[in-house]
């Protein structure tokens, strides 16, 4: 839950930011025994449905934590709390602390694997 207005706008540039084969190391457990960080993000994008603001992200692999702590970040993004450069810098910087806090997991859904 978060209340308070978001930006909704700053959060889907974020998530353009996002987009394409990047290191995500950041945005994963800080410690991960993972061999490489890098994700290909094909889609990511925030919309409101009904009452609810949704999140869909769909990439070849996701690593742990990953989603919830884009979606942390992003709040912040829609927060003012950090801008879209930062964004951006947090993603290129490849260090867990940098990022915001994860989003609790709660009302977080896996809708579909492909093989």
């Amino acid at each position: 839950n978060y209340s308070g207005e978001l930006d909704l706008n700053a959060m889907n540039q974020a998530g353009d930011a996002i987009l394409g084969k990047k290191n995500f190391r950041s945005f994963c457990r800080a410690i991960s025994e993972v061999e490489n960080h890098i994700c290909n993000v094909l889609y990511a994008s925030w919309e409101i449905q009904d009452d609810l603001l949704v999140f869909r992200i769909k990439a070849n692999r996701f690593l742990h934590g990953m989603v919830r702590s884009i979606v942390g970040t992003m709040v912040d993004v829609g927060r003012k709390k950090i801008s879209l450069a930062g964004f951006e810098r947090i993603l290129q910087l490849e260090k867990r602390e940098a990022a915001g806090q994860s989003a609790p997991a709660k009302g977080l859904i896996l809708d579909e694997v492909i093989y």
